[in-house]
């Protein structure tokens, strides 16, 4: 039985057993599981109030600012965003998956943080103790180099997250030459039921602006005959999680860095989650020259890359302090991506252990 490193509440390194049916998970996991939270985020300028019961459903809105009452929902396959005095903006039927639709770590955990996540998973230990007002808090610090391309300068990202959920208490951003940047995080009825007006869909004036992503919400087996090809699962993931969504769509959305890939059709996405963490798979339709680069590439928003392969086939891991880990490859005429806050190898292993949907699966 193979063993790894886990990380506990108070950063104390413990070596405990993972046994051989799961990919390998070193370090860090929650030792408190998050279902649900209210939280006051205090960004610079604007403060927000999030309602998060899970990936499927959240609330957000602005007070204390000139936007104040702005509201975002995303409340099953609909997502909304409501301003006063303006029309709402709506999305049916939406992507829930990146590289696509879907945001990793949703309104709150943004900045890097599943990035950071996968680096201490690879056996490179990246906190230590410290305090945040008082309160305990497990401390990273995350170097920014120089963008050229951008022309932003270097600096430091520095993470302080709650020991036993691993949610940010605070995120401190020191670029050259520039006013640091600190947002703070407060929590409320953790793992409790939230209002039923959190994720209300309503709001603005007129006629909503409506866009519809197509995506259609189903079974992977339904699927099979929406899409002319049989879609794979993972059999093996890191303890805890399972499947939230699944679902096709007739086309896939433009991707990459200044949109270099352009939509290819018959897509197929799945979400599986544990608590706040999430793992988004892709799969669609290729055409000669897929993939040019990673599909969740931005411009002048350089990743590490690093080469591997997936059941013989060529395949990339890309990652940065912006945007999270990602493998991405081909086998024949369909084209694969799997998204999540884990190192090469966790998600390299994921993909291996996919197999079509008419066997066991997830």
């Amino acid at each position: 039985m193979k063993r790894v490193l886990t990380l506990v509440a108070g950063a104390v390194i413990v070596s405990v057993p993972i046994a051989p049916a799961h990919a390998a998970e070193p370090a860090p996991i929650p030792e408190r599981q998050v279902s649900s939270f209210r939280a006051v985020v205090l960004d610079p300028g604007e403060v927000n109030i999030v309602w998060w019961s899970g990936h499927d459903r959240i609330g957000t809105k602005v007070v204390g600012t000139h936007a104040a009452g702005a509201r975002s929902v995303v409340s099953g396959a609909t997502e909304g965003f409501f301003t006063p005095g303006e029309r709402a903006s709506i999305i049916r039927r939406r992507y829930v998956a990146a590289p696509d639709g879907g945001s990793i770590y949703d309104p709150l955990l943004v900045d890097g943080l599943a990035s950071l996540w996968a680096r201490h998973r690879d056996g490179k230990p990246v906190f230590t103790k410290a305090r945040v007002g008082g309160a305990p808090s497990l401390r990273a610090r995350v170097p920014i180099a120089r963008n050229a391309c951008s022309g932003d300068p270097s600096g430091v990202r520095i993470f302080d997250l709650q020991p036993r959920t691993l949610l940010p208490l605070r995120i401190t951003t020191k670029l050259r030459g520039q006013r640091q940047e600190v947002t703070r995080y407060r929590y409320a009825n953790l793992n409790r039921a939230q209002p039923r007006g959190a994720v209300r869909l309503g709001g603005g004036v007129g006629r909503p602006r409506i866009d519809n992503d197509g995506f259609r919400r189903t079974s992977p087996r339904a699927a099979t005959a929406r899409l002319g090809y049989t879609p794979s699962l993972p059999r093996d993931l890191p303890d805890g999680f399972r499947r939230k969504v699944s679902g096709w769509a007739p086309r896939g959305r433009m991707l990459g860095a200044e949109g270099t890939i352009p939509p290819r059709p018959k897509l197929f996405a799945a979400v599986y989650a544990r608590g706040v963490e999430r793992i988004d798979l892709t799969i669609r339709r290729a055409a000669p020259g897929d993939w040019i680069g990673s599909p969740l590439g931005r411009e002048c928003r350089p990743l590490s890359e690093a080469k591997t392969t997936v059941r013989g086939f060529p395949a990339t891991y890309a990652i940065s302090h912006e945007i999270p880990p990602h493998l991405y490859w081909r086998e024949g005429r369909l084209l694969y991506t799997l998204v999540g806050p884990f190192p090469k190898e966790t998600l390299r292993e994921i993909a291996e252990s996919m197999a079509p949907v008419s066997g066991p699966a997830a």
